[in-house]
């Protein structure tokens, strides 16, 4: 049983007429609430796959040094934290990288870790 599971068991209990499913929303909307989320357009798949690089390689590296986590949307790609701060940074470090990409510059990994110390 997880802590979330625990959280509803607990909370319905005490509620009354409240509908568990109710706390469940509830507990979520709090949950995201707390999220910061910023959006940076992609342009195609190919500049997607060199700016993550091979086995999610550069992605890793970014996503280790933040406390942030890089999601692949359908025309986007988005970074989700709860401190705006890292969110702000991660972005501009993807930015940066996809500005060369675009240049047509191959990035490798000393490309990215440089990418994150200026940022």
């Amino acid at each position: 049983m997880t802590f979330f599971s625990n959280f509803v068991k607990l909370n319905s209990v005490y509620t009354g007429n409240l509908r568990v499913s109710h706390i469940k929303n509830w507990r979520i909307r709090i949950l995201l609430q707390k999220q910061e989320s910023k959006g940076v357009p992609i342009q195609s798949n190919a500049e997607v796959q060199a700016l993550f690089g091979h086995s999610d390689a550069f992605l890793k590296i970014i996503e280790d040094n933040f406390d942030a986590r890089v999601v692949l949307k359908s025309d986007n790609i988005a970074v989700i934290g709860e401190n705006v701060t890292e969110v702000n940074r991660v972005t501009t470090v993807i930015e940066s990288l996809l500005h060369r990409i675009r240049k047509g510059e191959r990035i490798q990994a000393t490309d990215v870790n440089y990418a994150i110390r200026a940022s």
